[in-house]
């Protein structure tokens, strides 16, 4: 595994981590956890598509994970 597909993969579990924890006001948790997931997108080029590695898989699962219960609800369906 690559040091940025590692990176993005980070940044999606720290998404989804934030995203279900209920310490933080929903305002906060939303804003945060988008942070980290366009910081995921800034690692790996949605080119991966084309030639993807199990890691890439991964990463592309988690990131659908994550989109399922955001505002982009949508784009989880072309992530799967």
């Amino acid at each position: 595994m690559d040091n940025n597909t590692l990176q993005a993969i980070l940044n999606v579990v720290f998404a989804l981590g934030i995203q279900y924890d209920n310490q933080l006001p929903f305002e906060q948790r939303v804003t945060t956890a988008d942070i980290f997931y366009q910081r995921s997108l800034s690692f790996v080029s949605l080119n991966a598509i084309d030639n993807p590695t199990q890691s890439h898989v991964q990463l592309f699962l988690l990131t659908a994970v994550y989109l399922h219960s955001t505002a982009y609800a949508n784009r989880c369906w072309d992530m799967v």
